[in-house]
């Protein structure tokens, strides 16, 4: 089952409540792909990760000054599939079509990009074999980490 958040929002003094729902694994992966291309404007083939990391540092904000804004644009609107906003215990699935009517301030909506971005990205913080600490590891035979409890 996939990992959901809770946040809640400020806008001109209301409080917007979301749900935020991790995307599966196969799409997240296309969706890095396929952002990491309109970053760097090149093949995921030739990535350099050191490289990038660098020049990010370097440029700042001025590293996204070339982004091809109709590359863009369907991956941010990928990010909303993944959010739904609560409103009287009820959900509404959030998308490119109704996000205006809910979101006024283009602030609040850099804010709940950036959460939905963290809650989807924080594997990169993690490595898989530290995710249980304290517990014993095995391998299956697929050469896969299992974990068992003590």
């Amino acid at each position: 089952m996939r990992e959901t958040k809770e946040i809640i929002l400020q806008q001109k003094g209301q409080n917007l409540t979301f749900v935020i729902e991790q995307m599966p694994a196969t799409k997240l992966q296309i969706w890095l792909m396929k952002a990491l291309t309109c970053l760097l404007g090149t093949e995921i083939s030739e990535l350099d990760f050191g490289a990038l990391q660098k020049e990010i540092n370097i440029k700042g904000l001025s590293f996204l000054q070339n982004l091809d804004i109709d590359k863009i644009e369907p991956l941010i609107n990928t990010l909303y599939s993944c959010v739904k906003y609560k409103v009287d215990g009820t959900l509404m699935q959030i998308d490119q079509n109704n996000i205006d009517s809910i979101i006024l301030d283009v602030r609040t909506l850099f804010s709940l990009q950036k959460e939905v971005l963290k809650h989807n990205l924080s594997f990169f913080g993690e490595s898989p074999l530290n995710i249980n600490e304290g517990v014993k590891q095995t391998v299956n035979t697929f050469n896969m980490p299992m974990f068992q409890t003590k």
